[in-house]
């Protein structure tokens, strides 16, 4: 095995997506809190048929740690997170409609979806994961925090339940 690709991303804590990269398939969480992480391709194999596959750590966890066991992951007894309760006070039917538009897209992995107060097209999380980097054009759902937006007066704060 030998490694090939390596990729800072950001990661959300809440919701699963597929996104598929530069070398093949992984998930992505993606949610309201963002931590850093690691990809490595790995190749297996020799020739020009050898499969990829795509590996993910933590850096908050070691490889040979234990402490991802499932009772670690349950979520609060009634199935939200704290940010969750936070965040149900403070959201409009307009926000949640948004979010449920964002969701829906990622989960059907379309790159765009019509944002229905305006009109116009939004980009997905998953299409900028399958992009690999911010673009730079403070995009609502970039997963990257809009670090290539060069004028900090052009980043767009939103609800951070589901926005940047």
């Amino acid at each position: 095995m030998q490694a090939t690709t390596q990729a800072k991303i950001l990661r959300r804590s809440s919701l699963y997506i597929p996104a598929y990269n530069f070398t093949g398939y992984g998930f992505v969480r993606l949610g309201s809190l963002y931590q850093a992480q690691t990809r490595t391709s790995m190749e297996v194999g020799k020739g020009e048929k050898s499969s990829r596959f795509l590996c993910t750590t933590s850096h908050s966890q070691s490889p040979t740690s234990s402490g991802d066991s499932v009772e670690a992951r349950k979520p609060p007894s009634d199935g939200k997170s704290s940010t969750d309760h936070a965040a149900d006070a403070q959201l409009t039917p307009k926000d949640l409609e948004i979010h449920r538009l964002h969701v829906e897209a990622c989960q059907d992995e379309k790159r765009q979806y019509v944002d229905p107060s305006t009109g116009y097209k939004v980009f997905t999380a998953f299409a900028h994961l399958r992009r690999g980097r911010c673009c730079g054009s403070a995009c609502r759902h970039c997963p990257y925090g809009q670090v290539n937006v060069e004028d900090p007066a052009k980043k767009k704060h939103f609800n951070s339940l589901f926005y940047v």
